[in-house]
C-alpha cells in the first residue's frame, strides 16, 4: 500500500488540480492526503481524480486550511469518522485482509491556543478508540528536533513541546524521511536558506507489528513543499530477520566512536522513546561498518 500526503498550498487552480492528477497516475498511490486546498468541503469533494473513487474532505476557514482524503475503493473501504478545517478522521479497512485502522489526515495551526486545542481533540478521539491501530499523516506545522531544521531561527519550544506531548501520551513512533531531512524550504540562497522538516507520519506500535513502513520525501513541484510518501508492506512477506549479535572486530573499526557519538545525542521524549530513537541512529552506522 502506498500513501502519499502533501500540502498544496492552494487547489483552486486548474493549474494545481492537474498537478494533483499527474502526481496520482505516476506514482498510483492507494491513498492520497491533501492540505490547504483553500476550498469548501462541497466543492472538493467533487474533483475525481484517477483511480479515486472515494474520498472525505473539509472546509477551509477562509484563506488557509482545508483538505481532502482520497481512496482507491477498489482495494481500500473507507468510512469517514470526523473532520474540521484542520483535520479529517477516516476509518480505513482492507479488502484483501479485513484489517481495520484509523487515518488522521493533518494541518496543524500555528496559533498556540489554537494548536493546543487540536491536539487535545486528536487526543480525545484516540482515547475514545483506544484498540484501533492508528496514524497521523500531514503538515505538523513544527520540526520535532532541532537537526529537523536549517537556517533561520531557533524552533519554537512550545510547539515542538507540544508536539513532543502528543507522541509520547499516546505512545506513538515517528518515522524517519529515509532520502532528504526536510520537506520545506523558502529556496533562497546561501545564509537567507532556510529548509524544515514540517511533513511528518506517525504511527502506533500496533502499525509496527503487523507492516514495515517507509517514508521518503518526493520531487517539489507546485508548492513550497515536497510530497511525503509511506510504503506500508506486510511483515510476513518480508524475508527473516536475524537477531542482533555484538561482533568484536567491530572494536576495532575506525568508525566505532562515530556510533557513540549517535547514542549520546540529545532526544526529546519518553525513556523509551529515547532508546528506540537512539538503537536505530547506532543501527544505520553498524550498518555502514558492515
Amino acid at each position: 500500500m502506498k500513501i502519499l500526503s502533501w500540502n498544496i498550498r492552494g487547489m483552486n487552480s486548474c493549474h494545481k488540480r492537474d498537478i494533483v492528477r499527474n502526481l496520482a497516475r505516476d506514482h498510483r498511490m492507494d491513498i492520497f492526503l491533501i492540505q490547504e486546498t483553500k476550498m469548501s468541503k462541497e466543492r472538493v469533494e467533487k474533483i475525481k481524480f484517477f483511480k479515486f473513487c472515494e474520498s472525505q474532505g473539509s472546509s477551509s476557514n477562509g484563506a488557509s486550511g482545508g483538505a481532502v482524503t482520497l481512496w482507491n475503493s477498489h482495494f481500500i473501504q473507507g468510512v469517514p469518522f470526523c473532520h474540521d478545517d484542520n483535520h479529517i478522521a477516516t476509518l480505513f479497512k482492507h479488502i484483501r485482509d479485513g484489517f481495520s485502522w484509523i487515518l488522521f489526515n493533518i494541518y496543524v495551526p500555528n496559533n498556540k491556543v489554537s494548536r493546543r486545542k487540536f491536539w487535545a481533540r486528536v487526543s480525545s478521539f484516540c482515547c475514545n478508540h483506544p484498540n484501533a491501530p492508528w496514524l497521523v499523516i500531514g503538515d505538523f506545522n513544527t520540526p520535532l528536533q532541532e537537526t529537523d531544521k536549517f537556517g533561520g531561527s531557533q524552533i519554537q519550544l512550545d510547539s515542538k513541546q507540544d508536539l513532543a506531548d502528543f507522541i509520547n501520551d499516546q505512545c506513538l513512533i515517528d518515522l524517519d524521511l529515509t532520502k532528504a531531512s526536510f520537506t520545506w524550504s523558502n529556496h533562497r540562497i546561501g545564509a537567507e536558506l532556510i529548509q524544515v522538516r514540517l511533513d511528518q507520519a506517525l504511527i502506533s506500535i500496533d502499525w509496527l507489528q503487523r507492516y514495515s513502513c517507509s517514508l521518503n520525501s518526493m520531487i517539489k513541484v507546485g508548492s513550497d513543499h515536497y510530497p511525503i510518501s509511506l510504503m506500508v508492506e506486510p511483515k510476513g512477506g518480508q524475508r527473516r530477520k536475524f537477531p542482533f549479535r555484538f561482533e568484536k572486530m567491530w572494536l576495532s573499526h575506525p568508525s566505532q566512536y562515530n556510533c557513540v557519538k549517535e547514542w549520546s545525542i540529545q532526544i526529546d521524549g519518553i525513556t523509551l522513546f529515547h532508546i528506540a530513537k537512539k538503537m536505530r541512529f547506532v543501527k544505520k552506522m553498524v550498518k555502514k561498518m558492515e
